[in-house]
């Protein structure tokens, strides 16, 4: 039998300073794309790039395999970023209908959007804050469907779920 060549890069001590400068300097460029392709900016990802090696540093004893609990570190990073990010407050009831307009009273919107505008109002204060969440990165922040579900941390089929209910709300909200 032939022995296989261990491709594997080998494992850093970062138990050390010079040991972890080393792993930063081996493993810098891959974790800032991987930061990058969760749709950050640049400067954004260089930032929790940094904040996750600090964590790791502060965190080296905890680190039996340093690349997979460093990626882990900044894929929570990057999740606490997205949502941080999401800027959409849940509105109750009572103040929903307090702040809408009737159709009669909208006067800077003519048509069929003076009617419905209203409507469409009160059926978004009805929708959970996962469908808010889904509903503005998919269609006002233009993220996919596999980037918003990585941003809010689901599955694409739980993502499907949520924007299929809100538009369900949605419609009930504007056929009445």
């Amino acid at each position: 039998m032939t022995e296989r060549p261990n491709n594997s890069a080998p494992p850093h001590d970062i138990q050390t300073e010079p040991g972890f400068e080393r792993f930063v300097r081996d493993t810098q460029a891959r974790l800032r794309g991987f930061v990058r392709s969760k749709g950050l900016s640049p400067q954004d990802a260089d930032d929790l790039a940094q904040e996750a090696y600090l964590t790791l540093w502060k965190r080296r004893a905890d680190a039996k395999n340093p690349q997979t609990f460093l990626l882990g570190i900044a894929k929570t990073l990057v999740q606490a970023h997205h949502r941080k990010s999401i800027r959409l407050d849940a509105v109750s009831l009572d103040e929903q209908t307090h702040d809408v307009p009737s159709p009669q009273r909208t006067p800077d919107v003519e048509g069929p959007a003076a009617t419905i505008a209203p409507l469409l109002a009160h059926g978004l204060g009805q929708l959970t804050r996962r469908q808010r969440e889904v509903l503005e990165l998919v269609w006002l922040q233009n993220h996919s469907r596999p980037q918003a579900a990585a941003i809010l941390g689901i599955s694409q089929s739980t993502l499907r779920s949520h924007e299929q209910e809100a538009f369900r709300t949605l419609r009930k909200s504007t056929e009445n």
